[in-house]
């Protein structure tokens, strides 16, 4: 039996393309194995007379699932509990690449894969890191981010973390971005930029202006011929955007074209987008330039080795999950229900930003720049340490927030009721205001 993995490498080799160095050692030797999944997945295609491969129980050519389990879900055994594709059931895919191509439209003539069906955001982004990042390479993101980033990037593979402001006088701080990237790029040739808009903690998104300003820095810096920039769109909150002059869609449908040099990746889930926190299903997708002659095959080789690290962790996603998934994409009701989320965590946006502002609140906090998302965060005085205001709010007001920097706390205005924000503001200031007077 012939090696998948030189087979996948030659085919790599053949396009000449950048993608080749930027893959990890590990991500390099990833060819999805000529094992179990895939001779079920051609006999699933061509065994039209018995089919003897995979491990489930079938009966007169269904699988059998117990009615204790299946029975309340009023679906199918084959939707509910038989195994899923390792890269994802492929109607979901195609139907989640539809949406992405809808809500992007100028992604409708470039070079976009099939997305991947991953174990939620989180597994996506393990794959890209496992993927893509070695021990020593520079991987940057902002000062303040979301804390799991330590534990995938940072802690699992090795990679140096290069923290670069985020704003500067509350608009995108495309220079101090640069900087940060050409100091990646003294280190190593290659350099994974996180973007993540609308941005946790802060729920900063930048205007259309900052976003092309963004994208014309990228390009620049990714010019030089033996540069290599791997840009992962975290979009775990994509479409809750509340400022008008705010970018609405993911910066990933701007940076899809940096040129030979950089690869886009675009890792969103459902959890935020469908209110589905539960579900687990994520996705994966990858942007080649329009210009690369063989983008097409750039992109089925690096769905192959996709595919094998999702092989080699989850092996696959809950079925039930997906089908619930693409059913709800299916529904043609989605649209309505989700601006109807939209229109509520809108008016919380605007409650939470007016009632922050109060001027007797000026002395115990401030905001960083908030246009969506779930979460603002609270800029507390200097040396004024958040753990200790944290604290103080559980235990003298039963009011429970994030501490994710010494001086940050951040508030997930999405669960709070209207009558509930005054009194968490008011809680926060009298915490702030005790802990300044210890």
């Amino acid at each position: 039996m012939s090696d998948p993995r030189s087979a996948l490498s030659a085919r790599l080799d053949a396009t000449s393309s950048p993608v080749r160095e930027m893959l990890s050692k590990l991500g390099a030797t990833l060819a999805f194995p000529r094992g179990i999944a895939a001779q079920s997945a051609e006999a699933a295609e061509l065994a039209t007379c018995i089919d003897a491969t995979a491990g489930e129980v079938w009966r007169d050519h269904v699988p059998v699932g117990l009615p204790a389990v299946i029975g309340p879900l009023r679906l199918s055994a084959a939707e509910t509990v038989a195994y899923a594709p390792t890269p994802g059931v492929p109607a979901l895919r195609d139907a989640w690449r539809a949406k992405i191509l809808t809500e992007h439209p100028r992604l409708a003539d470039g070079p976009v894969s099939r997305p991947l069906v991953t174990q939620a955001l989180t597994h996506a982004l393990a794959v890209v890191a496992e993927l893509f990042v070695d021990p020593g390479d520079p991987v940057v993101l902002p000062v303040r981010y979301w804390g799991n980033y330590d534990l995938i990037f940072g802690t699992r593979r090795g990679a140096e973390l290069l923290r670069s402001p985020l704003t500067r006088d509350d608009a995108l701080d495309v220079d101090g971005l640069e900087v940060t990237l050409e100091r990646g790029f003294a280190q190593r040739d290659k350099v994974v930029l996180l973007l993540n808009f609308p941005h946790n903690p802060t729920g900063f998104v930048p205007t259309l202006d900052e976003a092309d300003a963004l994208v014309a820095m990228l390009a620049r810096v990714a010019a030089p011929r033996e540069r290599r920039l791997v840009v992962v769109c975290d979009d775990a909150y994509a479409g809750l955007v509340y400022a008008p002059d705010a970018l609405r869609r993911s910066i990933f449908e701007r940076a899809d074209d940096l040129g030979p040099n950089a690869l886009t990746i675009k890792i969103d889930a459902v959890t935020k987008e469908l209110n589905a926190w539960g579900l687990r299903v994520g996705f994966l997708t990858y942007a080649r330039p329009r210009a690369e002659a063989h983008a097409a095959e750039v992109l089925d080789v690096l769905e192959n080795k996709t595919a094998t690290a999702i092989r080699g962790t989850v092996s696959s996603v809950s079925r039930l999950s997906q089908t619930l998934v693409l059913r709800a994409l299916e529904s043609g009701r989605l649209e309505a229900e989700r601006e109807e989320i939209r229109a509520l965590m809108a008016a919380r946006h605007a409650a939470v930003l007016r009632t922050a502002a109060d001027p007797r609140f000026a002395s115990s906090f401030d905001l960083h720049p908030c246009r969506g998302g779930y979460f603002v965060c609270l800029r507390l005085p200097p040396d004024v340490p958040a753990d200790a205001v944290r604290r103080r709010l559980l235990e003298a007001h039963g009011v429970g927030v994030i501490a994710p920097t010494d001086g940050d706390l951040r508030v997930s205005f999405c669960g709070l009721e209207d009558h509930q924000i005054g009194p968490l503001f008011e809680a926060v200031d009298s915490a702030v205001r005790h802990v300044m007077a210890r």
